[in-house]
């Protein structure tokens, strides 16, 4: 998890070589191309997602009940931005 990270540290700061790194694997897990989509419900809340590519993945969300969502420990969540 850490190299990960350091990787995508490298990759914001500009690394040529650590975006090319990069940039291989998702071709590698993804393909030359990937299409997104979502679907919501009546309420705005995620009812199915589908991922086209290399490896195609499809959820379907349900059992929209009342629930409580515990955040992880500060050490353990990522911010990712553009």
């Amino acid at each position: 998890m850490q190299d990960t990270e350091d990787e995508y540290v490298k990759v914001r700061a500009g690394d040529r070589a650590a975006q090319a790194r990069l940039r291989g694997e998702l071709l590698k897990e993804f393909g030359t191309q990937a299409t997104y989509e979502l679907w919501l419900d009546a309420q705005g809340r995620p009812a199915r997602q589908r991922l086209t590519a290399k490896t195609p993945v499809e959820i379907t969300f349900s059992d929209w009940g009342d629930t409580t969502v515990i955040a992880p420990p500060a050490d353990q969540v990522r911010v990712l931005t553009q």
